[in-house]
């Protein structure tokens, strides 16, 4: 129980995400079961260099930036329901 609620505290924070779901295959070939799942950080899964890509933004700065775009995307949605979804 603490390792799942570790890594969902790592998930939640975008420390770490799901790469890739392995399954174990059968006889024929076939992939069955319930897949297990494989950690990345998303520096590694996107092979990004995280200081260029945050070009020198503050935290207020990326935030705005997040809810502009999640504006362009749903313009009818209300901007107290995006501060909801992005935070403080």
């Amino acid at each position: 129980m603490v390792f799942d609620s570790m890594i969902a505290s790592l998930q939640m924070g975008v420390y770490v995400c799901i790469a890739d779901f392995e399954y174990q295959i059968s006889r024929n070939g076939e992939p069955y079961g319930w897949g297990i799942a494989r950690y990345s950080t998303p520096e590694a899964m996107y092979e990004l260099d995280v200081r260029s890509a945050v070009c020198g933004r503050s935290p207020r700065q990326s935030r705005c930036r997040i809810v502009e775009k999640i504006s362009s995307l749903f313009p009818e949605a209300d901007v107290k329901n995006i501060d909801k979804i992005v935070g403080l």
